[in-house]
């Protein structure tokens, strides 16, 4: 029966794709999960290698920034020079939600496939621009930020508050006014013997009396106007989500707009994986060296400059390692100059103590002579 030859029919055969989805299928959601985001990551990787273009952008998201981001593309499409992919490095405190969202629908409309480098920060509308990347490289210094809105302070010069503060304190006044009541409804009841109604009705008088001032400081149109704001950095959130799709979970979004307790909360690498789909470190050589030289770059003050003139700094990135070997060049050219110095006054040194030692010679040849 050894020898008998089976036939094998091939529908029933398992293509290669089949048994993979397969084997998907059986493992629990978290492990198919995993091995789903580990898959997007690798597949990315692969059509990442065709020609790409990368650009740095340092500086706050502004329409400045945006102009000159998308006069480098256009200029590249001219010059026949655009590649298919992307590498976004982006520096910057935050800016102006409406041109993150347009900076974010740009590089999705130009290129097939976007990375963003994050060097060192990128907080607020910058991380709004993250969600447009199907992929983001985060080196040991980068960070992100939550996506809750900055408004500036009509009585403070220079300083500004986020949309999250005003719902933080109406969400404490809520905790607050619960806590006071049942503190005085429980005080009255036991302690003065008064009928639950009435002790009640002295609670809640108590309780107006010491929430209502610090409640009428909520001005209802701010309120509103907070409330819009973060609904438009949800609604712009999701709409460049749907092209990258590297957002983990509908939640994700949530904790990035609401979910944090203050605008300046760090999400650094192993944060942002919780949250995000395809989050590497500086992986290839060449994105090892995208970063380092986007670290001396940035050495050079170029962020601080940018803050203070309020401009972005928005060039192609081939600049920037054309400026470093030119530094290179230049330190090297320096240390050579100063170290031929050295070697000369070792020399100039050398050649007096050998007339010294020769006319030392002399001096006792003459006293012997004698």
């Amino acid at each position: 029966m050894s020898g008998e030859k089976h036939d094998v029919d091939p529908n029933k055969s398992q293509t290669l794709e089949q048994q993979q989805e397969s084997k998907v299928k059986s493992l629990e959601a978290p492990q198919a999960q995993t091995l789903a985001k580990d898959l997007d990551c690798a597949t990315y990787k692969e059509d990442a290698q065709s020609k790409t273009d990368v650009i740095s952008y340092v500086g706050p998201i502004s329409r400045d920034g945006y102009t000159k981001l998308t006069q480098i593309i256009e200029q590249k499409i001219i010059n026949g020079e655009k590649g298919n992919n992307l590498i976004l490095v982006l520096t910057t405190p935050g800016g102006n939600p409406d041109y993150g969202y347009r900076i974010g629908r740009a590089i999705n409309h130009y290129y097939d496939d976007t990375s963003i480098l994050i060097p060192d920060i990128c907080k607020s509308a910058g991380t709004l621009v993250a969600l447009a990347a199907k992929r983001l490289i985060v080196g040991d210094l980068g960070e992100l930020g939550p996506l809750d809105i900055q408004f500036r302070k009509p009585d403070e010069m220079g300083e500004q508050t986020s949309t999250l503060n005003i719902f933080k304190t109406v969400s404490e006044l809520q905790v607050a006014t619960l806590d006071s009541f049942r503190h005085f409804v429980t005080d009255i009841r036991y302690g003065s013997g008064i009928g639950t109604k009435l002790s009640a009705e002295i609670a809640a008088n108590l309780t107006k009396a010491l929430i209502s001032p610090i409640s009428a400081q909520v001005d209802p149109i701010k309120l509103g106007e907070h409330n819009r704001a973060l609904q438009i950095a949800k609604d712009y959130a999701n709409r460049l989500n749907q092209v990258a799709n590297n957002l983990v979970s509908t939640e994700a979004l949530d904790k990035l707009v609401s979910g944090y307790p203050c605008h300046s909360f760090v999400i650094d690498r192993k944060e942002a994986k919780t949250l995000f789909r395809c989050v590497d470190k500086p992986t290839t050589e060449e994105e090892s060296l995208i970063y380092l030289f986007s670290r001396h770059y940035l050495s050079k003050g170029i962020l601080e400059r940018s803050l203070y003139a309020s401009e972005a700094e928005v060039i192609d990135f081939h600049q920037i390692m054309a400026e470093s070997f030119k530094d290179q060049a230049q330190e090297d050219t320096s240390d050579t100059s100063d170290t031929s110095d050295t070697s000369e006054d070792k020399v100039t040194e050398l050649s007096q103590t050998q007339v010294e030692e020769t006319e030392g010679i002399t001096v006792s040849k003459s006293a012997n002579d004698e």
